[in-house]
């Protein structure tokens, strides 16, 4: 079921690109990506909710590493891969420079949470700046 979802997916993403006359990459950070990091994201706030900040951390850590890494990596070895050239130029960079934000939130101790709400915000606006100058400077 999970290969047949998957060749769902992608059938039906590239189907979406071409229609909307938008790169792949693009309708892979807005619909994919999210449909992606739901599993994460309900790990984390489940974490969250029951004072396991650990458990959060790691899932959400882990996929940072473990998506681009692993995932890419199998991907490349099974059938190789050809991507848009805005991915070295804009996308990994941007996503080094978020994950570097995102670090830097972490190393300082400083609480991500209801009284202190700055930090997820500024992460939120990092995601959101990142699909608008996807959509205007690369599609």
């Amino acid at each position: 079921m999970l290969i047949l979802g998957g060749k769902f997916v992608v059938d039906n993403a590239e189907a979406l690109a071409t229609e909307f006359r938008v790169s792949q990459s693009l309708i892979g950070i807005l619909i994919i990506g999210p449909g992606a990091a739901l599993p994460e994201l309900s790990v984390a706030i489940s974490g969250i909710r029951k004072k396991a900040s650990g458990i959060s951390l790691g899932a959400l850590l882990g996929s940072n590493i473990t998506d681009p890494l692993l995932s890419f990596g199998l991907g490349a070895m099974v059938a190789g891969y050809t991507f848009e050239s805005s991915l070295l130029a804009f996308d990994i960079p941007y996503w080094l420079m978020a994950t570097a934000v995102a670090s830097l939130f972490i190393w300082t101790g400083r609480r991500i949470g209801r009284q202190n709400k700055l930090e997820g915000l500024t992460l939120v606006v990092i995601f959101i700046l990142f699909v608008v100058l996807k959509i205007f400077m690369f599609n």
